[in-house]
């Protein structure tokens, strides 16, 4: 999210006249954290995947990308994507 947007939402947060309603705790993350987005682990497997196989065009491409996912079981989805680590963290923090 931008930074002017931050604020905006910051505010609107610790509004007063909001207390009661809504509890928010806004953690911000650096701009660029593949780390923390867990959808680079997909990604990463997928070129992983694809990294020696040669495609002359993106019509080629395209069949490839779908045959891989629909290979993928929900379990192997689910440990690419799960992050209970994150709130793992989080509570560590304290948020």
């Amino acid at each position: 999210m931008r930074q002017r947007y931050a604020g905006r939402i910051r505010d609107w947060c610790s509004d007063e006249s909001r207390v009661g309603l809504l509890t928010v705790q806004l953690v911000f993350q650096p701009p660029y954290c593949p780390e923390v987005n867990l959808i680079e682990r997909v990604w990463r497997e997928l070129k992983r995947e694809l990294a020696w196989v040669h495609f002359d065009d993106v019509g080629q491409l395209q069949p490839a990308i779908s045959q891989w996912v629909c290979r993928l079981s929900a379990e192997s989805l689910r440990s690419l994507t799960q992050g209970d680590w994150i709130v793992d963290a989080l509570c560590v923090a304290g948020i």
